[in-house]
């Protein structure tokens, strides 16, 4: 594994721009957990958590903007048929903000998909983006950061990626009750 890493560090800028490429594209349709460590490892803390945090963005931006341009119109007719996740569409677009945040918490839920659904409900491009931002940034800071100490020589963060994965799992209890209230609220 030490040869894909150091050719990528090699590179200096240039392996910075590769990175971006491979996380976009591997983005939009897989998990990135493992390609957030990585950058760690490769770039260190500061460049590794900017260049994660950039093709994090053009990740999300792709994957939103697909469906919202080619989904919305079919999502539309399927909610019509269900009153169920059409009151969960209300609930998105009223309460946007606050549901995506946790979601974004939430290790449940891969960002990928994350990203395709937000394009397909009535939410805010700003919202989501915004949401997603703050969302992101601990589990996002946690591997970067994990990635950086294993790349230095030390050993990985054990007790806070279990700590971290707890507090996913309540975000994402929080949000589904959150969605769930504000569906009955708003049908």
């Amino acid at each position: 594994c030490a040869l894909p890493i150091s050719w990528i560090a090699d590179l200096g800028r240039l392996g910075l721009v590769a990175y971006f490429g491979i996380f976009v594209v591997w983005g939009m349709v897989l998990p990135k957990g493992p390609l957030v460590a990585f950058a760690g490892v490769a770039f260190g803390l500061v460049e590794g958590l900017l260049i994660v945090y950039l093709s994090a963005t053009v990740a999300m931006a792709c994957g939103f903007w697909l469906a919202r341009r080619f989904g919305r119109t079919h999502a539309r007719g399927w909610l019509a048929r269900h009153p169920w996740a059409a009151a969960c569409d209300q609930a998105l677009a009223v309460r946007g903000a606050r549901l995506i945040l946790l979601l974004r918490l939430s290790p449940v839920i891969p960002g990928h998909l994350q990203n395709y659904l937000y394009g397909l409900s009535r939410v805010s491009f700003v919202t989501c983006l915004l949401a997603t931002w703050i969302g992101i940034l601990p589990y996002t800071a946690l591997l970067v950061a994990g990635g950086a100490l294993i790349g230095g020589g030390a050993q990985g963060f054990g007790g806070w990626t279990w700590a971290l994965a707890a507090a996913g799992l309540v975000a994402t209890g929080l949000a589904g009750w959150l969605v769930i209230r504000a569906a009955r609220i708003t049908s």
